[in-house]
């Protein structure tokens, strides 16, 4: 082989930034792989950085040796790899960059998701030369993601041969060029075209570094200036309006006084030596900061390089997750404060179902059978105290759950509370009277009728507790325009004034109720149930002189499944 020839495949095989240790050594910081290649069947590798050994488990030497049978091909996953050449071949065509998401397998055999983005380099004829790019682990960004990302795929990898030929090849021109002044002219040629591939790397440098994703590159000197700064998020981080190069870190005033000395600490840290990891807050937006220290040939640091990563929607997922876990621990807390509360309220009506049924039993004879009737009718009075007590227990836990279904079906209002006033003839006091008095004889309406049901109950069974004998409870049934008008008013103890805020709070019972029966769930209930059906539901109490309850709920109700926030 002639020596100027020789000379000429080993210098343009030789990787493009070997010689150039500032820009080798900040992309060997970054968080991801730098990549050139040729647009061949092999995806022949004129460069890759040695992240790829973080990212993939093989070292840049495994891809530039023919003989490993590693290149960017095979550690594609097969599933991804037909969609990636497709996708890179079309940007190649148009002359657009790419971005990609897909999976690679790791020396180990595991699956991972990086994201790549890349760009052809043509000619000044339109040809196209060789591709670069730039691959970085997508871990984080697929985890705090709850979208789902394209699966968009791509790499080839490259297989350097001879490797070790080529030195031996370089090592003996080398030694030609000693002895020949002729060779002298080619030797320029060469440099030059060194020297264009040095400019080419700073320029695939500068590319990766602006369009980083999601994040912002910087490096400062040890005067705390920047030498560099780029990536998406300097325009949201406020960075475009005071950042370039030699602007001193002291002269940027987006961060706060206690942010400012937050960051000067960890810029001396790095610049000491270390690596360095911390969150921080910027224009309503959050961002993970990675610190490393730059070195020079003499293993002394000179700069300090920064790599914000924006993290805010992991941050939302993080608040959901946080969100959830709370609700969660509420709800068992609820359930067990329920079922604590439920097997005290059980003990008594139990009690007197069993010595009500031992008395009958006991009462036979001729002549008793009136204290028959009333034994009975304690056991009937208890009996519908208990389904109240699991009517409330199952509508709680309905609504826990956020499902409730709204099944309206068309029924006359007003023969539907007639019928329902029937079933509390037992559970009335002494002397008690229920009074329905209404607009109308008859008002169809298009409602859920165990939602109606159960706030009626709810509503006439306080009335019914909390006032005493003698006492009157009048029902209005009412419609005006589009809505119907109920009003449940008793002469009972009343709601002391301080605590009526409370009132539709789960299990909230008022100071001056403690001694009567009660979960303290029916009126929590009843305010979800009105939410649900779109209505409203207002009162007013005096101590000692009663309550009124007002409900305006829509005639014509809407079949619905709701969630119901509490």
């Amino acid at each position: 082989m002639p020596v100027k020839e020789a000379y000429n495949i080993a210098h343009h095989n030789r990787p493009i930034m070997e010689n150039d240790s500032e820009y080798s050594s900040l992309i060997d910081h970054l968080p991801g792989v730098v990549y050139q290649c040729r647009n061949d069947q092999r995806w022949s590798l004129s460069y890759i950085s040695a992240q790829v050994i973080a990212l993939t488990g093989y070292s840049p030497d495994t891809f530039y040796k023919a003989s490993s049978g590693i290149h960017l091909d095979p550690i594609i996953h097969p599933d991804d790899r037909p969609m990636a050449l497709e996708k890179i071949q079309i940007a190649l065509t148009k002359k657009i960059p790419y971005e990609l998401y897909y999976r690679i397998l790791t020396a180990k055999g595991k699956e991972k998701w990086v994201l790549e983005k890349g760009v052809g380099v043509y000619s000044n004829k339109g040809n196209l030369l060789f591709v670069e790019g730039f691959i970085m682990d997508n871990k984080t960004q697929i985890e705090g993601d709850e979208s789902a990302f394209k699966k968009e795929m791509k790499i080839r990898e490259k297989l350097e041969e001879q490797v070790q030929q080529r030195t031996k090849e370089l090592n003996t021109l080398a030694h030609k060029l000693k002895e020949s002044n002729a060779q002298l002219k080619e030797q320029v040629k060469v440099t030059k075209t060194a020297e264009a591939k040095a400019l080419s790397s700073q320029s695939l440098f500068s590319a990766i570094a602006k369009n980083f994703p999601k994040g912002t590159i910087a490096v400062l000197d040890r005067d705390s200036k920047f030498v560099f700064v780029a990536g998406e998020e300097v325009k949201e981080m406020g960075l475009d309006k005071f950042v370039y190069k030699g602007v001193s870190f002291d002269d940027i005033k987006i961060f706060s006084e206690k942010q400012s000395q937050k960051i000067k600490e960890y810029i001396d840290k790095t610049l000491s030596g270390e690596q360095c990891t911390f969150e921080m807050s910027v224009n309503e937006g959050n961002y993970m900061i990675n610190t490393s220290p730059l070195f020079d040939e003499n293993k002394n640091v000179v700069q300090a390089l920064f790599v914000n990563s924006n993290i805010s929607g992991q941050k939302q997922v993080e608040l959901k997750i946080k969100d959830a876990l709370k609700k969660e621990q509420e709800l068992n807390e609820l359930k067990s404060r329920f079922v604590s509360m439920a097997s005290h309220e059980f003990r008594t009506p139990l009690s007197t179902i069993l010595s009500s049924a031992t008395l009958i039993s006991k009462h036979n004879d001729p002549g008793k059978e009136e204290n028959r009737e009333k034994y009975v009718r304690n056991i009937k009075l208890n009996v519908r105290n208990l389904v109240g007590i699991l009517e409330d227990f199952l509508s709680l836990g309905k609504l826990e759950e956020r499902k409730t279904m709204v099944l309206p079906t068309e029924f006359d209002l007003v023969g539907f509370t007639k019928s329902l006033l029937e079933e509390f003839a037992t559970d009335k006091k002494k002397v008690q009277v229920i009074k329905l008095t209404t607009d109308q004889s008859e008002i169809y309406v298009l409602m859920d009728k165990k939602l109606v049901r159960n706030i009626l109950t709810n509503l006439l069974s306080n009335a019914i507790k909390y006032s005493s004998e003698n006492y009157e409870i009048w029902l209005h049934i009412g419609q005006q325009d589009d809505s119907i008008e109920i009003k449940v008013t008793d002469h009972g103890i009343g709601i002391p004034e301080e605590e009526q805020a409370k009132l539709f709070e789960r299990f909230f019972r008022a100071r001056n109720a403690t001694n009567i029966k009660g979960t303290g769930l029916g009126m929590y209930i009843v305010k979800k149930y009105v939410d649900l059906m779109e209505g409203t539901i207002g009162f007013t109490s005096v101590l000692e002189k009663g309550t009124t309850f007002t409900l305006r709920l829509p005639i014509k109700q809407k079949e619905s499944e709701k969630d119901i926030t509490y």
